[in-house]
């Protein structure tokens, strides 16, 4: 039964297993960075510390300026860790793309709680043999290891789709982008909660006792979803609920070829194509630059200063993400909304291209927030302009393509990176990213023209 009239009820059941797994997935993101990094100082003889008290991880650097050899050493760090990172996003997602193509439109057969369960188990898997990783101090790449086993598992990516899926199996239209807004705040919270603590924790106790916090996350999420969540879809034995099967493939491929109106199909391909470029560019593809350029010097943020910095931001963009989504459609047209979201995004990347302190850097979440309102309205048009048994295999095609596009955007802004931390420009790739991230603006520009039309 589709929910007509949002209450406190409505979001007692998917939302607290993506608090739970957002809140673990998102603190293991710069707790792994930072641990990486820091095992790739102790390989080169680099002075890398968790710094709790505001010096920063790098104030060595900056304390001996004439220090060639240090920063000689912190440079070679940095490109060790982009490049470990050009290979772990590859590994985590191309996977993960993969079985999204056939567990996506299976939930459409089977119900979306099975593709819940597969994806938290996952995470619970991948979390112990990182524990293992630190505490055993075995080699970097066997994390590469539980990644892709979270990856046959459909990572994050798919319990993204389930997610979303199964909010749209149980609303109504008419609400649907409030409630996609709703839960991408979820996330956020999750995010905020994830990063902000992470800092702390890391800088208190190190890297183990955070993962063991991030472990205990995942398997809440499983337990939770496991005995609470009920499913959202009727299923019937009449129907093919085989994993493996060609027709997931065609249904992924029919979401392309179906017959629909001519411009009805064209604005599904641009507000797809838009969702893949702004999801390779605000994901976990520049990510892994961000925290870089940000640990290093001259700004040497500490691992405190890292989590207040990423949880402030996802704090700021998921509190207007949904408010936005609330009121700027009440004062401007959808594609001055989306055009505001992405002219949010480059200005954001432009700032940080060029902040000196600290301080100017925390200005960044402030300029971006208005780029949280962009995946709810994107993402609930795209489910406006399919049928209703066509939204598994839709947000399925999504998730690929969305994956895709953040595996080569990550191995292209990583690559970058690396060839500017060797140039001592690496500001330009900021610039880069603020240039490309308002070329959605055009995209918009057309998907406005065929409505007209």
């Amino acid at each position: 039964m589709k929910i007509s009239r949002l209450t406190w009820k409505s979001f007692i059941y998917i939302e607290p297993v993506l608090l739970l797994y957002s809140c673990g997935f998102f603190m293991s993101l710069p707790v792994q960075k930072q641990f990486i990094y820091s095992r790739y100082s102790e390989e080169v003889g680099f002075p890398y510390s968790l710094d709790s008290k505001g010096k920063g991880s790098c104030s060595n650097v900056n304390d001996a300026a004439q220090n060639e050899t240090l920063k000689l050493l912190e440079t070679k760090v940095q490109e060790l860790a982009s490049g470990f990172d050009r290979l772990v996003i590859p590994c985590t997602f191309l996977p993960a793309t993969v079985m999204g193509l056939f567990i996506g439109p299976w939930t459409d057969s089977v119900g979306r709680k099975p593709a819940l369960l597969i994806s938290t188990f996952g995470a619970v898997l991948e979390s112990l043999i990182v524990i293992g990783v630190m505490y055993f101090r075995w080699s970097l790449h066997l994390l590469i290891v539980g990644k892709l086993l979270n990856a046959l598992s459909g990572f994050f990516t798919l319990l993204g789709q389930a997610s979303f899926n199964y909010v749209i199996d149980m609303t109504d239209k008419s609400l649907l982008s409030t409630r996609l807004a709703a839960l991408q705040l979820v996330i956020f919270i999750g995010g905020f909660l994830g990063q902000t603590f992470s800092g702390v924790l890391m800088s208190s106790f190190g890297f183990i006792l955070p993962y063991v916090g991030m472990s205990f996350c995942f398997i809440s999420s499983f337990t939770y979803c496991l005995l609470v969540v009920p499913e959202s879809r009727q299923t019937s034995s009449k129907q093919d609920t085989s994993l493996f099967n060609v027709h997931s493939l065609k249904r992924v491929i029919n979401v392309f070829t179906s017959p629909r109106p001519s411009h009805q199909k064209r604005n599904l391909i641009i507000l797809i194509a838009i969702d893949s470029l702004f999801f390779s560019l605000t994901k976990g593809g520049v990510m892994n630059i961000v925290v870089l350029y940000l640990i290093k010097s001259p700004l040497c943020f500490s691992s405190t200063g890292l989590g207040a910095f990423f949880g402030f931001k996802f704090a700021s963009e998921g509190l207007v993400g949904i408010a936005g989504v609330i009121v700027l459609r009440k004062v401007l047209c959808e594609e001055n909304v989306f055009r505001a979201g992405f002219v949010s995004t480059g200005l954001a990347f432009f700032w940080l291209a060029y902040v000196q302190t600290q301080n100017m850097v925390f200005l960044v979440p402030i300029i971006s927030s208005i780029s949280g309102i962009v995946m709810p309205l994107v993402k609930g048009a795209i489910s406006t302009l399919v049928k209703q048994e066509e939204q598994g295999a839709t947000n399925t095609a999504v998730g690929v393509l969305e994956s895709l596009a953040l595996v080569v955007g990550s191995w292209i802004f990583n690559t970058l990176y690396i060839i500017a931390s060797e140039a001592k420009c690496t500001y330009m790739v900021f610039v880069v990213l603020g240039a490309v991230s308002l070329t959605p603006i055009f995209m918009i520009s057309a998907l406005q023209k065929l409505k007209e039309e």
